[in-house]
């Protein structure tokens, strides 16, 4: 089961990589 703290950092990481792709 994964945790919520590791759930919460990969969706951050998403989040940084679109925006990084989006610039």
């Amino acid at each position: 089961m994964i945790s919520p703290s590791k759930y919460i950092e990969a969706k951050l990481n998403g989040l940084l990589t679109v925006i990084k792709l989006e610039e």
